[in-house]
């Protein structure tokens, strides 16, 4: 018989406690993106203020689809090791800002659901959504572990928000440069007669953010011949069709069924609205629905 939720939370506990004796374990209640507080357990060195979160839910979910609980313990205990001791940006104490300033990028998020994790945070407000700045602590391929910037880090670190948006500027489309994909067989049937295309990043990893990279839209829009429609399908990837394919109602309608849809995880919602670029004026809007 499986465990419910509450005695795997409970079993987990325990173990890393056991196998993590060197470690600091304990309850954390800390801010999901687009979810809000949740509890977690928190995990980190003795004198180190900067702790991993982890949140059960997907090892949950792992063990309720038939996965053994100790082989998920000595997973998790073998990532958390690895990530504390090598990949996790304050492992060395993160005093000095000259070793991670060429690693920061920004990406996005909805605003409205993450106002109280934004308050923790430096970040710019763009239309509906909130521009947050992340350090990139491991980046492969298509695979990224990013760590958010709070207001903490910044006073460790004695810079401005002015300092973190340069460094991000400069960095994000050298480390994760744009892809404008057609979308093929990928189109679903009631859409199958709209000129659609996906962009996001190389990583594909909150790939959204290329909707901001100076040049990117109009260059997309020179390409296409036509004004431009995104959709925020994620935060990993928005689809763009030329304004003349379809209408705003009809687009909109397609944005708030795939959110949903309950496949979309809540952490990658990105917004119910669609965005216009016109392209004479270089300029991005947000086109709200009833």
């Amino acid at each position: 018989m499986r465990m419910d939720r509450k005695e795997f939370y409970r079993e987990l506990l325990e173990a890393y406690q056991k196998e993590l004796p060197d470690y600091i374990i304990q309850t954390y209640e800390g801010m999901r993106e687009n979810i809000g507080r949740q509890k977690g357990i928190g995990i980190g060195k003795e004198g180190k203020e900067d702790l991993l979160i982890l949140y059960p839910d997907e090892l949950y979910q792992e063990y309720m689809d038939g996965c053994d609980l100790s082989s998920i313990i000595q997973g998790s205990v073998f990532l958390i090791r690895a990530y504390l001791d090598h990949f996790h940006p304050m492992a060395d104490g993160g005093k000095h800002f000259e070793q991670f300033k060429e690693s920061i990028i920004y990406r996005l998020m909805n605003y409205e659901k993450n106002q109280e994790m934004l308050k923790t945070m430096p970040h710019i407000r763009i239309l509906d959504l909130a521009v947050i700045f992340c350090l990139v602590s491991h980046l492969d391929h298509d695979e990224m572990d990013l760590f958010l910037i709070t207001r903490e880090n910044m006073d460790h670190w004695n810079v401005t928000q002015e300092q973190l948006e340069a460094c991000a500027r400069e960095n994000t489309r050298r480390m994760l440069p744009p892809v404008l994909q057609k979308a093929g067989s990928m189109v679903p049937q009631s859409q199958k007669n709209l000129d659609l295309y996906f962009i996001t990043n190389q990583s594909q990893s909150y790939g959204s953010a290329v909707m901001l990279y100076p040049g990117f839209l109009q260059s997309v829009a020179e390409e296409l011949g036509d004004d431009l429609y995104i959709l925020p399908l994620s935060v990993h990837l928005c689809a763009v069709v030329p304004a003349g394919e379809s209408t705003e109602k009809d687009l909109i309608t397609a944005v708030r069924r795939l959110n949903e849809d309950q496949t979309l995880k809540r952490e990658f919602y990105l917004s119910s609205n669609i965005y216009r670029y016109v392209k004479k004026e270089d300029e991005l809007y947000m086109v709200e629905g009833e």
